[in-house]
C-alpha cells in the first residue's frame, strides 16, 4: 500500500479497499457491525500472512502519476466524475500542468482537459449553495453532460468564459453565477423543487439546449420557463422556422403521394382533407407571390 504522513497520521492513499478487507477479515466486531457474514475462516498460517501488510510511505504528490495511470486509463478506471476530481485535485494542489496529466496517461483526446473544465463548473455550481449532484432529477448524475456542454461556445459564452477562465478554481465570473445555475438546472433538474431537466439525453436535447442559449430570445425563453420547443423555436426566428416548415410539409405531400394508388380507396372524408390542403397550399402560394412582388419593387427602387 501507499501510504502519506499527514496531519501527525498516517493517510492510505492506494490500497484502501485491500486494508479494508484485511481489517473486516480479522476483526469480528467489524463483522457484527457491518453484519457481514458468509466470511471464510481463516487459518492460522492466512491469518499470521496479513496481520501486517508492506506499506510504502512517500508524499501523497509523488504518487499523482501511478494513481492517475491506473485508475485514469488503466486497468481499475474510476467513473468520469471519480476521474474529473482527481484531475482536478492534482492541477490545484500538485500544480501539474493538464497537459502533463494527458500526456503521463496517454490522453490523446483532450478528455483531461473536459473532465477538468466539467468538475471545475460543476463545483462552482455547487459552492453557490443552489444546486448539488444529489439532488439532479436522474438517479444517477450524468456528469458527461455538463462537460460536453462545456465543448460548445455558446454555452461558454452564457457563462462568460473564456481562454483563461480554467486557470481559476472559480472559472465562471461571479457576476454571471446565476446562469449557472440555470444551466444546471435546464441540465439536470431539481428533484426537491419538482423540476424536470431540459434534457433528457445528450443527442437531440443538449444539441437543442446549445441552440437556445444562441440567441437572447431563446434565453429569454427557457428563463421564462416555457417549453424547450418554444424556446428552440423563439431562438431560430421566424425566417429559419418558415423555411423549415415549407420544406418539411413539401417532404410529407410527396411521401403521402406515394400511397395515394395503394392507400386511398375513394373515402370521402380523406378526399375532404385532401381539398383543404390545396386550398392552404393555393392561399399560402398566393401571399409568397405577392411578397416576393413587394420585395422585387423595392429591390427595382433601390437600384
Amino acid at each position: 500500500m501507499f501510504v502519506a504522513e499527514e496531519d501527525d497520521g498516517l493517510v492510505v492513499v492506494e490500497g484502501n479497499r485491500r486494508l479494508a478487507a484485511v481489517r473486516v477479515l480479522t476483526t469480528p466486531r467489524l463483522q457484527r457491525k457491518l453484519r457481514v457474514g458468509g466470511l471464510p475462516r481463516l487459518t492460522k498460517q492466512v491469518r499470521e500472512s496479513i496481520e501486517s501488510l508492506p506499506v510504502i510511505v512517500c508524499p501523497r504528490q509523488t504518487l499523482w502519476q501511478y494513481v492517475g495511470f491506473k485508475h485514469l486509463n488503466g486497468p481499475q478506471e474510476w467513473d468520469s466524475i471519480a476521474k474529473a476530481e482527481y484531475i482536478h485535485n492534482t492541477f490545484h494542489n500538485f500544480k501539474v500542468p493538464l497537459e502533463e496529466i494527458a500526456r503521463t496517461i496517454g490522453d490523446t483526446n483532450e478528455t483531461v482537459m473536459r473532465l477538468y473544465r466539467g468538475y471545475s463548473v460543476l463545483t462552482q455550481a455547487e459552492a453557490t449553495g443552489q444546486f448539488h449532484r444529489s439532488d439532479c432529477w436522474s438517479r444517477k448524475f450524468p456528469f458527461s453532460h455538463l462537460w460536453t456542454a462545456l465543448g460548445y461556445q455558446k454555452v461558454r459564452k452564457f457563462l462568460g468564459l473564456h481562454a483563461g477562465s480554467f486557470s481559476k478554481v472559480r472559472p465562471v465570473p461571479k457576476n454571471k453565477e446565476s446562469d449557472l445555475v440555470y444551466l444546471m438546472r435546464w441540465i439536470y433538474g431539481s428533484r426537491s423543487q419538482d423540476i424536470e431537466p431540459k434534457v433528457k439525453s445528450q443527442n437531440p436535447d443538449l444539441r437543442l439546449l446549445v441552440e437556445a442559449l444562441g440567441t437572447t430570445q431563446g434565453v429569454a425563453s427557457l428563463r421564462g420557463g416555457l417549453s424547450f420547443s418554444v424556446a428552440v423555436e423563439a431562438s431560430r426566428g421566424d425566417e429559419r422556422l418558415f423555411h423549415e416548415a415549407l420544406t418539411r410539409s413539401e417532404k410529407q405531400l410527396k411521401e403521402t403521394k406515394r400511397f395515394v394508388a395503394t392507400g386511398y380507396h375513394g373515402d370521402a372524408e380523406m378526399l375532404e382533407i385532401a381539398k383543404r390542403v390545396a386550398k392552404i397550399a393555393e392561399s399560402l402560394l398566393t401571399e409568397m407571390c405577392q411578397v416576393a412582388e413587394h420585395s422585387g419593387a423595392q429591390t427595382s427602387q433601390e437600384k
